[in-house]
């Protein structure tokens, strides 16, 4: 399964910077765009694993509700 790294800028807007095959591909590329941030941090970067960059972009923005609890929860 593909892992996309996307650039966060605002509340809707990603740009998909990489999508790479393995984790530590994925974990390098990620490092790399934050350090080039700076402290700051901003834009923010995040690494999703799924099998589609249109899944990936509704996992990005969505938000969790009370109700879904945490992965694991039962």
């Amino acid at each position: 399964m593909p892992y996309f790294v996307y650039r966060i800028f605002g509340s809707m807007k990603a740009e998909n910077v990489a999508v790479c095959d393995h984790f530590h591909e994925a974990l390098a590329v990620e490092r790399e765009l934050r350090e080039s941030a700076g402290p700051s941090h901003q834009p923010e970067v995040k690494m999703i694993e799924t099998d589609t960059e249109a899944h990936a972009r509704e996992l990005l923005f969505h938000v969790r509700s009370p109700e879904e609890g945490l992965i694991g929860d039962s």
